[in-house]
């Protein structure tokens, strides 16, 4: 008998949905002209995935240097995907500390643990900034994984750069205690939302894996709006969070 997460999958492939990196997103819409940005890019596994399932044109940012020549280096030169070495933030800087970590998904700016890691400093850029030294004009998907640098993001992000994207699929960090977020997560859903931004949420009962998707740009078939409002209630129900609720 398939598992309730074997059918979810089967369910998701039909409806050309994907969920990569602990990110999910509808890739009905990609191709070849499309353009797909990484923010947090790590080993730039999203990235190299979208290039060859969808043959988008990707922007790798990753601010650790080791890891962007990594990403570099198995790009072997392919024109699809560009790389780029700073940190998505509040400012535009030559020099913020950054934690880097042999577990390279915990590199983070706040250094808020007593993990073992070494403090480096990289460039911040503003996401406005990095837009437009681009040259940007559009985005097709926008995945950011930045383990916390998302407030600063959309703390100092323009709304003409947040609405030139058709589709966000983010890990916000409220499930990171040190960093106490829960605030600060509701405020980025609700500035999206009143951009217009449609939200569904895939990860119970923290947000690491929701996105937004902007009628504007971006119109999803009706069984794949179906799919993305209804099945969050079987993950609350999976959780038991109705039966704590009415408990």
């Amino acid at each position: 008998m398939p598992t309730l997460e074997s059918f979810r999958r089967s369910l998701e492939r039909r409806l050309s949905i994907f969920f990569i990196c602990g990110h999910t997103y509808w890739s009905g819409a990609l191709g070849k002209d499309s353009v797909v940005v990484d923010l947090g890019a790590n080993r730039g596994e999203f990235s190299f995935h979208a290039v060859a399932t969808h043959g988008c044109r990707c922007h790798a940012v990753e601010p650790d240097p080791a890891m962007r020549a990594e990403i570099q280096n198995k790009a072997a030169g392919d024109p699809r995907i560009k790389t780029y070495s700073f940190l998505i933030c509040g400012e535009d800087s030559d020099r913020v500390p950054f934690k880097v970590y042999a577990d390279t998904s915990l590199n983070n700016m706040f250094l808020t643990d007593q993990e073992p890691g070494k403090v480096i400093h990289v460039q911040g850029k503003r996401f406005d900034t990095f837009l437009r030294e681009a040259a940007l004009s559009r985005i097709d998907l926008l995945k950011i994984d930045i383990e916390g640098a998302e407030t600063l993001l959309f703390e100092t992000a323009s709304d003409e750069s947040l609405l030139m994207t058709g589709q966000i699929t983010m890990e916000l960090h409220d499930f990171v205690p040190a960093l106490k977020m829960e605030k600060k997560v509701e405020k980025i859903i609700r500035r999206l939302q009143e951009l217009g931004f449609s939200y569904y949420r895939f990860s119970w009962p923290h947000h690491a894996d929701v996105v937004f998707i902007n009628p504007r740009r971006l119109r999803l078939p009706f069984w794949v709006r179906v799919y993305f409002t209804t099945f969050p209630l079987f993950l609350k129900i999976r959780n038991g969070w109705i039966r704590r609720q009415w408990a």
